[in-house]
């Protein structure tokens, strides 16, 4: 590992046990260092941040468009059947109304059998 290597010409009078650790305190030091600027530095820029919640919020505008659209067609259409509902029941009504001096003209029957 450090045996008359780089560490041996660094540290000439240090006995291999010193150079061995060495070299596992300097890993660890680079180690530290990579995980220091690996929390320092977002795996996702700012900008593509704040790209993807602008994005985010208009998807759900439009979905929120889209129900309330949903919701405003439904209550339409059930504003429209009770409007029809009411349509059809008033010409019924008048529908009656036309027939009803036809049926006051025809005498009722009586519940009395005259022979």
């Amino acid at each position: 590992i450090g045996i008359r290597g780089q560490v041996g010409r660094w540290f000439p009078e240090a006995t291999v046990g010193q150079q061995i650790l060495v070299v596992i305190f300097m890993e660890h030091v680079f180690l530290s260092i990579k995980y220091i600027i690996a929390r320092a530095i977002p795996d996702v820029p700012a900008w593509v941040e704040l790209e993807r919640a602008k994005e985010q919020y208009k998807r759900e505008q439009a979905l929120k468009g889209f129900a309330d659209l949903m919701r405003t067609t439904k209550l339409k259409g059930q504003i429209h059947k009770k409007v029809e509902g009411i349509r059809h029941r008033l010409d019924q009504k008048d529908a009656e109304d036309d027939l009803q001096p036809v049926v006051s003209a025809v005498s009722k029957p009586s519940r009395y059998k005259i022979e």
